[in-house]
């Protein structure tokens, strides 16, 4: 949900691995949960939309000892009408370390981003808060437990990081880019929700992740992911406002490995009218980093 930059909504993953993200206007297109300390209550649900084509298979990771070079690349631009007003871009190695775990459907992994390199063009007065306050040569290090749906059940940033740490923010952001499986077989053409309702002060906020598999060859999946917000008081009345822009991507999931690569993509306006109208659009990608 869209709230103010001073609101103190420090966001976090839940046990669900529900990856939305909260901000002034758009921070990274891959969303972090709201914090559960704020909400009455949470619940979650996995829906199975169409379970594909056959063959169908169940999608598990089964970890073994091993690592994951990447690279991270953030683009966001700023423009009125055609003309560019900011451009910023953050990029990134990102090293990961897994340790499998007994049952083996389920592993530990450690990783490092950084050191960032941040490059900037344009009115910085305009920068997204979250991107414009990443340092250069910042490095950002933790560990979690993944378990063989994909979902990351715990998570602790090492050294500890203020939630609301700009480097925090990002992390979090690539790390919400573990796809969740689902339970059942799937194959080619399956489409599943994961929804998340979350409930404050008569406020209501439903956010929908939605998969479908485009392709499936062994232990890969390509798969296309569609997220989806909407924000609504007491009585159903709906507050569009107050909702993220939709954001879309298609990602690699390789069973077996803690992150998918591929990218995900955020357009929305930040100020409406037709002579002042603004537009951010924002791209996160995660690719195989070539060995040196």
């Amino acid at each position: 949900m869209r709230t103010s930059p001073d609101a103190g909504t420090g966001p976090v993953i839940n046990d669900g691995g529900i990856a939305l993200l909260d901000g002034s206007f758009t921070d990274f297109p891959l969303r972090v949960s709201p914090e559960p300390s704020l909400a009455s209550s949470i619940a979650r649900r996995v829906e199975l939309v169409s379970a594909g084509l056959e063959p169908r298979r169940v999608l598990r990771h089964r970890f073994g000892r091993g690592r994951q070079k990447l690279s991270v690349r953030s683009f966001t631009r700023v423009q009125q009408q055609q003309s560019v007003l900011a451009e910023i871009k953050v990029e990134a190695p990102l090293d990961v370390v897994l340790e499998p775990k007994t049952p083996p459907d389920r592993a530990s992994f450690s990783y490092e981003l950084g050191p960032v390199k941040l490059s900037t063009r344009g009115d910085d007065s305009i920068r997204p808060p979250t991107q414009g306050a990443l340092a250069e040569g910042v490095k950002i290090a933790g560990r979690g437990i993944l378990n063989g749906r994909g979902i990351v059940t715990e998570h602790r940033f090492e050294p500890p990081l203020d939630e609301t740490d700009s480097g925090a923010l990002f992390a979090r952001s690539l790390i919400s880019a573990m796809l969740e499986l689902p339970e059942e077989p799937v194959g080619k053409g399956a489409r599943w929700d994961v929804v998340l309702e979350a409930d404050s002060s008569g406020v209501r906020l439903t956010q929908r992740n939605s998969y479908e598999i485009l392709e499936l060859r062994g232990a890969s999946a390509r798969v296309r992911i569609k997220q989806n917000e909407s924000v609504a008081v007491d009585g159903g009345a709906a507050l569009p406002d107050l909702a993220m822009a939709p954001t879309e991507g298609e990602w690699t999931v390789r069973l077996g490995q803690a992150f998918p690569t591929g990218r995900q993509a955020v357009e929305e306006p930040l100020l409406s009218g037709a002579a002042a109208a603004l537009n951010v659009s924002t791209e996160l990608s995660i690719e195989l980093r070539a060995a040196k």
